[in-house]
C-alpha cells in the first residue's frame, strides 16, 4: 500500500520545463560551440547529457587499465603509421604480399604502444594478450582493405585529415559553432574530367549508417567529413579542372570475424570474411562509381553480391533494395540538410 501511495504522489507530480537563461549559457559554453561531430549528436540525442557533460563538465573517475577506447586509438593511429610507411616504401595496393607486412605491423604497433604510455597495458596477463590480439586484427584489417583496394579503382588521397569550421548559428547571431573532426581517410577515383571522393571512418564498435539518424541530426558525422573532403578535394591544385563528386561515406568496422564451415575451399572462406568485413554507409548508385568500388559490376549480367560494398543487383542487373546506394544528386541535398 505505501508503493501505491507513492505511486499515486508520483503521478501527480509536476516536471517543469525551465529552460537556462541565456546568460547562464553563454556563462557554461561561451561565445562559441566548439567540439567534434560527436558533441552535437549527443546533444540531438539527449540536451541533458550534452549539458551534463559540456556545461558542468562531469567526468567519470578514471582508473588505470586497458579499455575498448584504448583499443580504438592504438588501431586507429596504427592505421595511419603503417598507411604513410607504405606510401614512403611506394608499395602498390595490388601487391598483397608486400602490403600485409608482419614486419611493419609489429614495428609499427611497438612505437605507438610505446608513444601512448599506458603502461595498463602491461598490467594483466589479459592486458598483455591484447597486444597479440590487436596484432592479429591488424594483419587481418590490411589484408581485407587490399583486397578493396584490388577489387576497384580508388586510391587513398589523404590520411587522418583535420578540419574545424566555424558558423553563426541562425536563431542567434551573436553565438557561433565551430565543428572540428578528423576524417581517418579519404579516398579518390579519377578520370579525365572528373573526381570521385569517399571518406572512410574506422570503427572498432558497432557502429552503422543510417538515414534517420541524419534526418535526426544523431548520425551527422560522414555526411559533415564528405562535405569536407570535397572541399579539400578541389582545392587541390591538380583538380582545378575537374568536377569533384561525391561517391560514398563508409563506415570500416575494424574486427576478425571467425567463419564456421566444413568442407569448403579457402577461397570460399576468404569471400566469406570479406563478406562480414565489407564496408558499411551509402554509395552513389551511379554505374562508372559501382565500378570503380567493385570491377565485377563491370562485368556481370545476372544477380551479384558484392563482397566490397553492400550492394547487390538483380537477375537484369538493376539495383537490389537491400542495397545501400542512392541517386548522385542525392548525397549533395543530403550533406546541405547535415549541415
Amino acid at each position: 500500500e505505501q508503493m501505491l501511495d507513492k505511486l499515486r504522489a508520483a503521478s501527480k507530480r509536476k516536471v517543469y520545463d525551465d529552460k537556462i537563461k541565456a546568460s547562464v549559457a553563454k556563462a557554461l559554453y561561451g561565445d562559441v560551440l566548439e567540439g567534434r561531430v560527436t558533441r552535437f549528436e549527443q546533444f540531438a540525442k539527449c540536451a541533458y547529457s550534452h549539458f551534463l557533460k559540456y556545461g558542468l563538465v562531469l567526468r567519470e573517475r578514471e582508473e588505470a587499465g586497458f579499455y575498448s577506447t584504448d583499443f580504438g586509438n592504438i588501431m586507429h593511429a596504427l592505421l595511419e603509421k603503417y598507411f604513410k610507411l607504405l606510401k614512403e616504401k611506394n608499395i602498390s595496393f595490388d601487391n598483397e604480399e608486400e602490403f600485409v607486412s608482419d614486419e611493419l605491423i609489429d614495428a609499427c604497433l611497438e612505437e605507438i604502444i610505446t608513444e601512448y604510455g599506458n603502461i595498463a597495458i602491461y598490467a594483466t596477463a589479459r592486458d598483455k594478450y591484447q597486444i597479440t590480439r590487436m596484432k592479429r586484427i591488424a594483419k587481418r584489417t590490411l589484408w581485407a582493405l587490399q583486397k578493396q583496394f584490388a577489387a576497384g579503382k580508388f586510391s587513398p588521397q589523404d590520411l587522418e585529415v583535420n578540419f574545424k569550421t566555424v558558423q553563426e548559428i541562425s536563431q542567434n547571431k551573436d553565438v557561433k559553432m565551430a565543428f572540428k573532426g578528423r576524417i581517418d581517410r579519404v579516398d579518390v577515383y579519377e578520370t579525365d574530367d572528373k573526381v570521385y571522393v569517399k571518406v572512410v571512418d574506422y570503427k572498432t564498435g558497432a557502429n552503422s549508417f543510417n538515414l534517420l539518424g541524419v534526418y535526426y541530426g544523431t548520425s551527422l558525422q560522414l555526411m559533415l567529413y564528405l562535405d569536407e573532403a570535397v572541399k579539400i578535394t578541389a582545392d587541390k591544385k591538380k583538380n582545378k579542372e575537374k568536377t569533384v563528386i561525391p561517391a560514398a561515406v563508409l563506415y570500416y568496422k575494424i574486427k576478425d570475424p571467425f567463419i564456421e564451415a566444413e568442407d569448403i575451399d579457402e577461397e570460399a572462406v576468404d569471400k566469406e570474411i570479406l563478406s562480414q568485413l565489407k564496408v558499411d554507409g551509402l554509395i552513389s548508385e551511379k554505374k562508372e562509381v559501382l565500378e570503380a568500388f567493385d570491377n565485377n559490376f563491370s562485368e556481370v549480367n545476372e544477380s551479384y553480391s558484392s563482397y566490397v560494398v553492400p550492394v547487390s543487383t538483380k537477375k537484369d542487373g538493376t539495383i537490389a533494395a537491400k542495397s545501400k546506394t542512392t541517386l548522385e544528386e542525392d548525397f549533395d541535398i543530403i550533406c546541405r540538410y547535415a549541415k
